[in-house]
């Protein structure tokens, strides 16, 4: 059972890397969306079967969700860079996709760590966690998400051209006339 949740998984996050692939460098072309078609298909065999265990089915079609949503916001991203004479998409909408794209790895990897271990032993660490350590890492992952997702608005407006002395902007911890 945990082997074809394993498998199910696996394809979900190959599928999210061949995406960011396609979206970053246009370096694998999709044609016609076969592969989501027999990712799809591949689920609903597992479904159909009932080999998925019990508990898992949910998670799988949530993941499978957050997949559909971020393929809307791809189109909504895209069609921000299709008028007129635009060629960058807005940058808020790659910031939205980009966050969507890390909540779902977030999701596929939490499962998958889920499957690694027993249920027994996941009791044992609820029940041993260290508050203050499960406190500073949350934060941290946090803080670097917020970073990635400011990342992602410099990059929409090509900010990063006008202060190449990072951390600094023009030799000072805050532009020169940032109002002007």
């Amino acid at each position: 059972m945990k082997q074809v949740l394993k498998l199910i998984l696996q394809f979900e996050f190959q599928l999210m890397l061949v995406s960011f692939c396609r979206l970053q460098r246009q370096l694998i072309p999709m044609k016609n969306h076969q592969v989501y078609i027999q990712g799809h298909l591949g689920f609903l065999f597992f479904l159909l079967r009932k080999t998925i265990p019990v508990g898992w089915t949910g998670r799988l079609l949530f993941v499978g969700a957050l997949g559909g949503l971020q393929g809307a916001i791809g189109w909504w991203m895209v069609a921000s860079g299709l008028s007129g004479e635009m060629v960058d998409v807005a940058s808020y909408r790659l910031a939205t996709h980009l966050g969507i794209a890390f909540i779902i790895l977030g999701f596929l990897g939490w499962f998958i760590f889920l499957l690694g271990r027993s249920e027994s032993d996941l009791m044992q660490q609820r029940r041993a966690r260290e508050v203050k350590l499960f406190s500073i890492s949350t934060g941290l992952l946090h803080l670097a998400f917020l970073q990635i997702l400011l990342g992602a608005l410099v990059a929409g407006i090509d900010a990063g051209r006008n202060y190449t002395d990072w951390p600094l902007m023009a030799g000072g911890f805050f532009p020169p006339e940032p109002f002007s």
